[in-house]
């Protein structure tokens, strides 16, 4: 199971997606939520780049920062939480998470606008 949390910031944005071991996955925000199959060629990048993730330790780090974000990540039995920002390791896997949401939430407000 593959969890990824983003919450916080000015506005409160709250973002998440969770994707089980066959690349079913269910994104949410406050907005929407959308229910998707991940291609077998998008799980596979991002199932490498996520066991590329040796930070695994918390930090409370960043976390004094006004109006910060908290990222947590989980994979393969980790859990990690860091604020304001992600350790270098993370940041393919986070950023191709975050594309995911931004893309099958989008999809979905653009369905329930037409």
């Amino acid at each position: 199971m593959i969890g990824y949390e983003k919450a916080g910031g000015f506005a409160g944005i709250q973002r998440s997606i969770s994707i089980d071991r066959h690349g079913r996955a269910r994104a949410a925000s406050a907005a929407a939520t959308a229910a998707f199959q991940l291609t077998a060629a998008e799980f596979g990048l991002l199932r490498r780049r996520l066991g590329n993730v040796s930070t695994w330790a918390p930090s409370t780090d960043g976390c004094d920062v006004a109006d910060h974000f908290t990222y947590t990540l989980r994979y393969r039995g980790h859990r990690a939480v860091r604020c304001h920002t992600v350790p270098r390791d993370w940041e393919p896997a986070v950023a191709q998470l975050d594309q995911i949401i931004d893309r099958h939430l989008t999809a979905t407000r653009s369905t329930a606008h037409d």
